[in-house]
């Protein structure tokens, strides 16, 4: 090989070496929504497990609104959902949002971000089965997942950011979770608001009767 050949691979080496190394520092210092630090010094998100009555543990997010303050007690907004709460995201995802070639907020990350705004915590839960919380999904709405409901706004109206005031919310499968907190009981719950939910269950899997297969 000639000499300005080798000159040129060894720059053409170089110089993929060097963008690898730009791409690589680029994703490292993308920060996604809820990875900046509110004035309290903590994170806007964090995502944990709590564990319920029988030990089954309960992945969750937590959102805290972005101009939380140090010692801030709020009132809390718990979701519920069978759809996997969030995804995980590494480098290659965050790359593509730095090169704005994916949108860092999901679905319901406008929602979160409305309700942070006007000073709510809001809590994202797996529901018992599903997404990476621990326990068996038998069928929807099982008395274990619905005490599960009920052990999730008892804890949170006991943590530090609570002021021990909760609500619920959610649409269709997570609307009936917000009605169904209420059947626990539990002192800290205060409101629940169903933007819509199945009434009548029986109707989807037996609609006239008929056993809905495809939908079950």
């Amino acid at each position: 090989m000639s000499g300005w050949a080798k000159r040129l691979g060894f720059g053409l080496v170089g110089l993929a070496a060097l963008i690898a190394v730009t791409l690589t520092i680029l994703a490292a210092r993308t920060r996604l929504p809820g990875e900046e630090l509110t004035p309290a010094g903590v994170r806007r998100n964090t995502s944990q497990y709590v564990k319920m009555r029988d030990a089954v543990p309960i992945a969750l997010d937590v959102w805290l609104p972005q101009d939380f303050q140090p010692g801030q007690r709020l009132p809390v907004l718990l979701r519920t959902t069978r759809y996997g709460r969030d995804g995980q995201f590494g480098r290659a995802y965050r790359l593509a949002v730095a090169l704005k070639q994916a949108d860092p907020h999901g679905p319901g990350d406008e929602q979160t971000d409305y309700l942070n705004r006007r000073h709510f915590v809001v809590i994202v839960a797996d529901a018992r089965g599903s997404g990476a919380s621990g326990g068996h999904r038998e069928v929807e709405y099982s008395p274990e997942e619905i005490s599960d409901l009920g052990d999730l706004v008892t804890w949170a109206g006991q943590q530090p950011w609570s002021n021990a005031n909760v609500g619920t919310f959610g649409n269709s499968y997570e609307g009936d979770t917000a009605e169904l907190t209420a059947v626990a009981n539990s002192p800290s719950l205060k409101g629940v608001a169903t933007f819509s939910n199945h009434f009548d269950v029986g109707s989807l899997v037996f609609p006239g009767g008929v056993y809905n297969q495809t939908f079950v």
